[in-house]
């Protein structure tokens, strides 16, 4: 065995002693750095909240202090304004001298080389609620960093203006934008949903589509399998995209007819989100969205099958919805035979009659998930 001098040993010993007490002092003092930053943001969080309770005896010497202000203050000075907005469901009444001193200090601030500073300086930014900052914070929705980009996008929203609104659909329609990932357009959705924007949704519908002429953008009707070889003649006009999207969220009311044209003539992805949208907006089956059922698109039909059991079926287009899932129970596609028998099992005793029937019937698939239904109803109906 290897046999070392009593010295090496004992110098070992120490030196790895000392290592774990320098260690441990390092944890100990990271802790208590972090003990005392929450502390002073809880107390500052405290204080800023109530000042801003009685926005009107903030002083310029207060504001001059909040735009000198980054990092854990600012977010401290955030975190006291959404509290109070939640808590009175209505913005802080800014006094509007003191709001335009503390705006062009946020707005030096969003030309920083900080994502961080950045992207809270145009979140605070969003809370002041100034029309003339849409520009401005319009165009850092296209910022190199996706979080700063997520900021300005609610920031608009926070304006809740229709020139944000028609800021938000002009960033929609930015396909060539590399910064503008699809969760950057998930969240412009979310914005144009809320209550503030619904008001403008029809009217932009109206005007994207008169704009595209008697048929919208992404005319060319594709079979399904044409969407796998050149997609992008299947998304159509991303502001039509982005609209229906949200109508379907939102569920204003919309008339059928406002979005026939998208069922009949748009691109793949055009008339699934017309369809969803016509399901959230409608509420009932329409002529249109029977003939939907029938697309060449495999992804449409399931769509469209889909939306079926998710509205109410009109006594004067029962026989007609019946016959259309009928036949979809059959189809060559899964999903679409799958949602067919999951929507007439939602049209009570006249879909069941289908069902029973299709569990009979010679084809195999179809027989099998006609069975799972009649099961997954009757287990249903015992709870």
């Amino acid at each position: 065995m290897f046999d070392a001098p009593a010295e090496v040993v004992i110098y070992l010993t120490l030196g790895v002693l000392a290592f774990s007490v320098l260690g441990l002092l390092a944890a100990l003092a990271s802790k208590a750095a972090r003990d005392t930053r929450e502390f002073w943001s809880r107390q500052r969080f405290v204080n800023y909240r109530q000042i801003l309770t009685d926005p009107s005896t903030i002083s310029d010497r207060q504001i001059r202090s909040w735009i000198r202000n980054g990092g854990y203050r600012r977010a401290s000075l955030l975190r006291a304004i959404q509290t109070i907005e939640e808590g009175q469901g209505a913005p802080v009444a800014w006094v509007p001298r003191q709001r335009d001193l503390f705006a062009a200090g946020l707005l030096r601030a969003v030309g920083s080389r900080s994502a961080a500073r950045r992207g809270l300086a145009l979140t605070v930014l969003g809370y002041l609620r100034r029309p003339a900052d849409c520009e401005i914070i319009c165009g850092m929705a296209t910022d190199k960093d996706g979080d700063v980009s997520l900021c300005a996008i609610r920031a608009l929203g926070r304006l809740a203006t229709l020139q944000a609104f028609e800021a938000l659909l002009s960033l929609l329609g930015q396909e060539d934008d590399a910064h503008l990932t699809p969760l950057s357009q998930a969240r412009i959705v979310e914005r144009i949903s809320e209550p503030w924007a619904q008001p403008y949704l029809r009217p932009a519908l109206a005007a994207t589509a008169a704009a595209s002429g008697e048929r919208p953008a992404g005319v060319q009707v594709l079979g399904p399998e044409s969407h796998e070889q050149n997609p992008g003649h299947n998304v159509g006009d991303r502001q039509a995209l982005g609209l229906m999207r949200a109508l379907a969220v939102s569920g204003v009311s919309v008339p059928i007819g406002e979005l026939e044209p998208w069922l009949r003539h748009g691109s793949i992805d055009e008339r699934i989100a017309a369809i969803r949208a016509s399901a959230a907006c409608c509420g009932e089956v329409s002529a249109p969205m029977l003939a939907a059922v029938e697309d060449d698109s495999a992804v449409v039909r399931a769509q469209a099958v889909r939306a079926i059991g998710q509205v109410t079926v009109p006594p004067a287009l029962l026989q007609a919805t019946l016959d259309v899932l009928t036949a979809q129970a059959t189809d060559r596609n899964w999903w679409v035979r799958g949602y067919a028998m999951s929507s007439l099992a939602t049209l009570g005793a006249p879909g069941l009659a289908v069902l029973r029937a299709t569990a009979e019937s010679d084809d195999r698939f179809a027989a099998q998930r006609a069975s799972e239904q009649l099961a997954i109803t009757e287990t249903e109906a015992r709870r």
